[in-house]
């Protein structure tokens, strides 16, 4: 099995809403539907179609009955939805206690021998983590109350992962060796077989909590994302990963600067390789300003790989679309912030 991991900046919305995007096989992908408000820890019940498999993982809501579970602020740390109200929380390490494992029904079966990706945002609790670790990922099972601690997973984060301030998306592309109905998201490996790093040492809890939201699990499209592709090829689009902008503006956030390397070290490696990177804005503000905002964001890109990335500006083209290929609805939230996205075109090899 591959152990991958992605960085994304893309937020899931029903797939019944989604333009051009598989159909999501989790049902409530971003922890919004609920029986009734939570109102301490461990409440993962409350949440519609979702179960605890081990141990007492967390829901956290703007409707919670205490402060404990509240979002944005809570006993854990600090963090927004990544789109929506709700999240969930998973203890990853800990140094006295079990790992926490959350997982659903799908809506189907994935099926054997098909490439299906599976994305999930996650964010490190700052107020509760002493450590950041790897492992956290998603496991794909016919018998989720046996699976837990079986040392194996198929799509899961082989880097530490100590982002407090944005959400990062773990994930990757996988082929399943059989059906599978359950999907199940934690740490499945012991402490022997979990890197951890120390971030901060004044926190007395020895361990690494992790928030989750907007999980998505689909075959897989057309747009794949640039981190989870093990192939780049000319003539496919890919989604750069962690692109972020302040909001109107073409100031890339300093978040940006990982995965943009990334790509400066995939040219240098392929010098005949020339690209075009896209633009896409939301419908918000009129055509002509969203035209202009992404061009903006694309020349930005462009101004990072060369003086950063020590790219030939003759190998780099800007694309805007504006608002004109949306890839999701921008009826809500999530789906606006789903369409602010750039991709880069491979266009010669």
């Amino acid at each position: 099995m591959k152990h991958v991991i992605v960085v994304l900046i893309l937020l899931f919305a029903g797939v019944s809403n989604s333009i051009g995007q598989e159909k999501n096989l989790v049902p409530n992908p971003g922890f919004e539907v609920l029986d009734s408000c939570p109102k301490a820890f461990g409440e993962v019940h409350r949440l519609k179609y979702w179960e605890n498999y081990h141990y007492t993982p967390d829901l956290f809501h703007e409707c919670a009955a205490t402060k404990y579970v509240k979002v944005p602020i809570n006993f854990f740390g600090q963090q927004a939805p990544a789109s929506g109200r709700a999240y969930a929380g998973i203890t990853v390490y800990h140094q006295k206690y079990p790992n926490e494992i959350i997982g659903v029904k799908l809506k189907e079966p994935l099926q054997k021998g098909i490439s299906y990706e599976a994305r999930i945002k996650v964010s490190l609790a700052e107020r509760y983590s002493r450590y950041a670790t790897n492992n956290l990922g998603f496991l794909f099972t016919n018998e989720p109350r046996k699976a837990y601690n079986g040392k194996k997973v198929h799509v899961s984060a082989i880097e530490i992962i100590s982002e407090t301030q944005e959400w990062v998306t773990i994930g990757g592309v996988f082929v399943p060796d059989k059906t599978y109905q359950y999907m199940m998201i934690g740490n499945f490996f012991d402490h022997a077989d979990t890197k951890r790093k120390e971030i901060n040492p004044t926190v007395k809890y020895a361990a690494a909590y992790y928030y989750i939201d907007e999980v998505y699990v689909a075959k897989k499209g057309n747009r794949m994302s640039f981190s989870s592709s093990t192939l780049i090829a000319p003539g496919n689009t890919y989604r750069l990963d962690n692109v972020l902008f302040d909001f109107d503006k073409a100031i890339l956030k300093s978040f940006s600067k990982t995965e943009l390397l990334k790509l400066a070290n995939l040219l240098q490696k392929n010098p005949s390789w020339k690209i075009q990177i896209s633009g896409h804005t939301d419908n918000i503000g009129t055509e002509k300003d969203n035209m202009d905002l992404s061009l903006r964001r694309a020349q930005a890109v462009i101004n990072f790989l060369v003086n950063e990335g020590n790219i030939k500006s003759q190998r780099l083209k800007a694309k805007g679309w504006g608002e004109t290929q949306p890839v999701i609805t921008n009826k809500t939230a999530s789906g606006r912030a789903r369409n602010r996205r750039v991709e880069f075109k491979i266009l010669t090899n």
